[in-house]
């Protein structure tokens, strides 16, 4: 059974944890705009930080997905 499909428990997880790390962006981005080139438009700003973290709900899904399969 290679073809595992995530649990909602799994989905869950993932998307709070990128739901915590969104947050953490958006916290330490887009509320300090003198340190970082980030654009001022806060919905920008909340699109830069949901891309970059696409790439660590990909990442943090195959970890979650792979344990389960043990």
């Amino acid at each position: 059974m290679n073809n595992h499909t995530p649990s909602n428990v799994e989905r869950i997880f993932a998307q709070e944890y990128v739901q915590q790390a969104v947050d953490t962006c958006f916290e330490k981005c887009c509320k300090k705009f003198q340190h970082f080139e980030i654009p001022k438009d806060e919905q920008a700003c909340v699109k830069r930080c949901l891309d970059f973290f696409e790439e660590a709900h990909k990442i943090c899904f195959d970890v979650i997905t792979e344990k389960s399969q043990q």
